[in-house]
């Protein structure tokens, strides 16, 4: 299986659980180019979400308590929360970056685009991450 068709299948199974608790989620990274040249090859993906009313780090922890397939480390002292696939091995790790830090503040239809049943940010707010990062 090739690297980006692992991290599309990490991506979908973290997109279903979030869905499931009604997050705003978007993914991005160098998965995102591979996706649309339709490149095997990839070694980032990012999930960009939505706070609402509690902090994302804690909307994601509680969205995947119970998951079988997923484990947080959270480190406090970078801000980062990186969610861990462990359904495949090696484990994929997509790190939780916060709406408006690290992307568009909101995510709808204007900011997001699906591909292959994923959210993803658009092209445009894709490239204003990357400038940002």
């Amino acid at each position: 299986m090739s690297e980006t068709r692992r991290l599309l299948e990490a991506a979908n199974a973290l997109s279903q659980l979030l869905r499931q608790h009604s997050i705003a989620h978007a993914f991005h990274g160098s998965v995102f180019t591979a996706v649309l040249s339709d490149n095997p090859r990839c070694d980032e993906i990012f999930c960009i979400v939505e706070g609402g009313s509690t902090h994302p780090f804690r909307r994601v922890r509680q969205a995947i308590v119970g998951s079988e397939h997923f484990t947080t480390t959270h480190s406090p002292w970078s801000n980062r929360l990186h969610v861990t696939y462990r359904r495949l091995i090696p484990a994929i790790e997509i790190e939780i970056l916060p709406a408006g830090e690290h992307g568009p503040r909101r995510l709808d239809s204007a900011t997001t685009t699906q591909l292959q049943g994923i959210p993803f940010l658009t092209q445009s707010e894709f490239v204003r991450a990357k400038l940002k990062a």
